[in-house]
């Protein structure tokens, strides 16, 4: 009898976390989507962190240390430059290919607020969505998905999901692919700051090669 009952306490548990999960990385971007509703994609992402903060701190069997330990990082290293080297080529032959005046376009010639951007992007929005997207994901939802690699595609999927609200389906395809990538190496380190500067670099690789207007400016 108690077996039953612990069995469906996991159940209603799991049902509520499932509710939880398609409100906020479903729900809240497509009613962002709505063009009668567009709210800053900052604002929402710190919103959205803070939440996640908030829950996190209620939970004794989070460890924090994932958000700042970089223990164990040196042996990512050479995956992570090969990985970065591979999407950085890519991403280029495909803006050469199929988005040409991408390339001669680099907003980062002699403009002042997007040369700071450069900088201010990885702390100001890629940090906040590691927390979101990997730490908070991650150990929320595990139970949801016990397979460590239905996990790290759940947190691609959503995380792509999220870019809805650029109305481009390219932002959205290339988002999951570095999704997985990000995903991949925060489930392999259990460390927030590894994945984060993987994360940063592809930001910045966008602005290098011209390609941050599929993702900084919504139409």
């Amino acid at each position: 009898m108690d077996r039953i009952r612990i069995t469906n306490l996991q159940k209603r548990q799991n049902a509520i976390l499932w509710a939880e999960f398609c409100l906020l990385f479903i729900g809240i971007p497509t009613l962002c989507r709505l063009r009668s509703f567009h709210p800053s994609p900052v604002q929402m992402l710190w919103a959205a962190t803070g939440f996640c903060l908030i829950v996190l701190l209620g939970d004794q069997d989070f460890e924090f240390s994932r958000f700042w330990r970089v223990s164990g990082w040196k042996k990512h290293v050479r995956g992570a430059a090969f990985k970065f080297a591979a999407l950085a080529f890519l991403l280029t032959i495909c803006s050469a290919l199929f988005w040409r005046n991408s390339l001669t376009r680099s907003p980062i010639q002699g403009n002042s607020p997007l040369v700071f951007a450069l900088f201010s992007y990885p702390i100001l929005s890629v940090y906040p969505q590691g927390i979101v997207y990997r730490g908070f994901l991650f150990h929320r939802y595990r139970d949801l998905f016990p397979d460590r690699r239905l996990l790290i595609l759940a947190s691609a999927l959503v995380f792509g999901y999220a870019h809805v609200i650029y109305d481009e389906a390219a932002t959205v395809g290339l988002t999951i692919v570095g999704g997985l990538l990000f995903a991949w190496t925060y489930s392999a380190t259990g460390s927030l700051i590894v994945s984060w500067a993987e994360h940063a670099l592809c930001g910045d690789l966008l602005f290098v090669i011209g390609l941050w207007k599929y993702f900084f400016h919504l139409r």
